[in-house]
């Protein structure tokens, strides 16, 4: 086998040490862990920030961070939630830096949804609802829905109580609950 398969067989926890020893003069263990894991951490800044440019960029940066901070990482959590911890941090900088600048607007997001719809018309009306939710909340949803973690590992992440992780997410779902059954209400009866 060559270098390349070889590396692509150990798990994340094998990469870590291996990339902790490599970095900065080598980065086959970082290339590969980036490799696993940069769709989800886009994916999950995609859903938080809602434009594919800044999600992009947020990405790189959250990459980033990960290559100057990897030797510093303990392994007490789970990789993956030190990596959605990072990228959670990271996003909602950025929109308060956006809020800040008075460039804020409710975003649309791309991708997959909290449910699975069977028109358009509801995948936008699920947008809309998502964007009318706090971040903090559509954030916790974020984690949940597009990234798949647990609730304790959404609670490890964003460095709360696993019950105050539980309170946010169901109240998070109840607020998108009602504005979705808002809409319903509001909209007009088709002919």
């Amino acid at each position: 086998m060559n270098k390349q398969s070889d590396i692509r067989d150990i798990d994340d926890e094998q990469l870590v040490a291996l990339a902790k020893v490599q970095l900065p003069y080598q980065m086959e263990a970082y290339e590969e862990l980036m490799r696993r894991h940069q769709q989800k951490l886009y994916a999950l800044c995609l859903k938080t920030v809602g434009y594919a440019e800044d999600a992009e960029d947020i990405t790189q940066e959250v990459m980033l961070k990960v290559f100057h901070s990897l030797k510093g990482f303990s392994g007490d959590a789970k990789l993956t939630t030190w990596l959605y911890s990072i990228a959670s941090n990271a996003c909602l900088d950025h929109l308060r830096k956006r809020q800040r600048a008075a460039i804020f607007s409710a975003p649309m997001y791309e991708g997959e949804q909290v449910a699975v719809h069977d028109t358009v018309d509801d995948k936008i009306q699920a947008d809309k609802a998502l964007a009318c939710l706090e971040e903090q909340d559509r954030l916790i949803i974020n984690l949940r829905y597009t990234v798949g973690l647990s609730l304790e590992e959404i609670a490890e992440a964003l460095n709360m109580k696993s019950s105050a992780a539980k309170m946010r997410f169901y109240r998070a779902m109840d607020k998108l609950r009602a504005i979705l059954s808002e809409g319903e209400q509001a909209a007009p009866p088709i002919q």
